[in-house]
């Protein structure tokens, strides 16, 4: 299984969302540089659960991935597990994408106007 795998998607939107935030406050000085990260780790984010989209929501999979290839062993669960489903897969697409609509909307509005009487 090559690296660029579905299945890998949903760890990798987690990491990707992990590595902006430790990349914000590495780099946190500088405003411009701070909203090129988290714009980049929410997009990555949001590109990875689009992508998931054929084969959870249309193709009806559950992705169930087990970091460091550990699996159930003798009906226990050891080590730490995720699955993706639709519901999970609706909720995950919606956290990047309100966040992008989000950061852009407090962009582009300024602080210093009134609201229309």
């Amino acid at each position: 299984m090559s690296f660029l795998s579905y299945q890998h998607f949903p760890i990798y939107s987690v990491m990707a969302l992990f590595l902006g935030a430790f990349l914000v406050v590495l780099f946190g000085r500088n405003k411009f540089l701070r909203g090129l990260i988290a714009f980049c780790a929410t997009a990555i984010t949001l590109c990875c659960m689009i992508l998931l989209i054929k084969p959870v929501m249309l193709n009806h999979e559950i992705i169930c991935y087990w970091m460091g290839n550990r699996a159930m062993a003798g009906g226990y669960a050891i080590g730490i597990a995720m699955e993706v489903d639709q519901v999970s897969l609706f909720f995950g697409l919606s956290s990047p994408a309100c966040t992008r609509c989000s950061t852009w909307i407090m962009t582009t509005t300024s602080p210093n106007t009134t609201p229309c009487s």
